[in-house]
């Protein structure tokens, strides 16, 4: 049986960790991405394996979206093939968090506005936008999950280091209760 209280104590140190590279990188608003994130522990007889899940859209912001990708066309408007875009819907409600701006007209067209720049923009990076680069800490935008395990490579070696020590300890300690009960009987 695993050592529960290490497997929690890397469970801790994982989710300090992306919590950190994400509020570094400006990502933290709802804090949704991070609030799901969870872990599967996979216990083998000589494997152990801790897998972590979150919501869908953590990814998506980790490997950054290319302008082809952007499901915008650049047409507003019933005559032009428009309607709802829960794509816009969304930018929309960023906006409003994000900025704070409640007003739906004002909110709608900043949506549009970063839609415009985020698909024609000239980059082939769609997502993140050469703007939003003013909301990080660490100046980047990409890859905060590798980077949460690059900054903290060192803790959480020795943090599963630590488990495994006392798994081995406590492994070493059952093979030798069970010769000395062997021994003398």
């Amino acid at each position: 049986m695993a050592d529960l209280t290490g497997i929690e104590k890397v469970k801790q140190v994982l989710s300090k960790a992306l919590q950190d590279e994400w509020e570094a990188q400006g990502h933290s608003m709802t804090n949704k991405i991070i609030s799901t994130i969870d872990y599967v522990v996979k216990q083998e007889t000589d494997a152990m394996t801790i897998s972590g899940m979150m919501y869908p859209y953590g990814a998506i912001i980790a490997a950054g979206v290319t302008s082809s990708k952007i499901p915008y066309s650049g047409h507003k408007g019933k005559g032009h093939g428009g309607g709802t875009s829960q794509y816009i819907e969304g930018l929309q409600s960023w906006v409003k968090l994000r900025m704070r701006i409640t007003d739906e007209k004002k909110s709608l067209g900043i949506a549009f506005a970063i839609a415009q720049t985020q698909k024609y923009s000239g980059d082939w990076m769609g997502m993140p936008t050469r703007g939003s680069y003013a909301f990080t800490h660490t100046g980047k935008r990409l890859a905060w999950i590798e980077e949460a395990f690059k900054h903290n490579e060192n803790l959480i070696t020795e943090v599963i280091q630590e488990m495994c020590y006392n798994l081995l300890s406590i492994n070493f300690d059952v093979i030798l209760n069970q010769w000395n009960k062997q021994l003398n009987s």
